[in-house]
């Protein structure tokens, strides 16, 4: 008696089934850590920028830098986890390909918003803080600040042993000028701003207890 059986070559390869080979738990999690890739940078930039914009910590425009360097490097991370979703996925034909391409497409618009977001804490990060001290026993009043531009900014009176401060852009080079009146008598003071001027060049003015006044820029937080 002589049994016949189905030739090897012709036996379907059951380990070459992809939807065997692709769990869908497997993809969720490739999906999830380009996500991360795209929402750790964004994070950070994010919040650096804010607490500099309050505080200005010396570390952070160095953080900062390194932040950006990061979210180039996972934005290549990322990507490629979604060229490996992607292939994964349309292989597998688990789900419908609408179902799969949605989530890579916006994750994918995440990583690319990263680049816009970095130009707009960069730009953040480049305006300057104008600092106005009243040492005096007199207030200081009708202070203004305006600059080649045209552009002016009011800070009003600043009471005796106080001080205000205001975050202002100044775009481009040309002048700063202040405008006051500190005890009883009118008091104006000019200031070049360079084109390029750095992050931390911040703006100081210092009515003294003697009556003279100095304007000058604070480079260092």
């Amino acid at each position: 008696m002589t049994t016949s059986s189905t030739p090897i070559s012709d036996r379907p390869l059951e380990y070459a089934n992809p939807a065997r080979t692709y769990s869908a738990g497997n993809l969720k999690r490739t999906l999830r850590i380009a996500l991360g890739c795209a929402i750790v940078p964004a994070i950070i930039g994010t919040m650096v920028t804010a607490i500099w914009l309050v505080v200005r910590l010396p570390f952070l425009p160095d953080l900062g830098l390194l932040n950006i360097g990061l979210g180039c490097l996972l934005f290549l991370i990322g990507t490629g986890l979604l060229i490996n979703y992607s292939w994964r996925c349309h292989r597998a034909k688990l789900v419908s390909t609408r179902e799969w391409i949605r989530p890579a497409t916006i994750v994918f618009g995440l990583l690319l918003f990263n680049f816009p977001l970095c130009a707009a804490c960069f730009e953040l990060a480049s305006w300057s803080r104008v600092y106005v001290f009243n040492k005096t026993s007199t207030p200081v009043t009708s202070f203004v600040i305006s600059n080649s531009g045209g552009r002016t900014w009011r800070f009003g009176t600043i009471p005796p042993g106080s001080s205000v401060s205001k975050l202002l852009w100044f775009s481009g080079g040309g002048t700063l000028r202040f405008s006051a009146t500190a005890n009883g008598s009118p008091v104006s003071e000019t200031m070049a701003v360079k084109p390029s001027a750095q992050i931390a060049h911040d703006r100081v003015v210092t009515f003294k207890a003697d009556g003279t006044v100095h304007f000058h820029v604070r480079r260092k937080p």
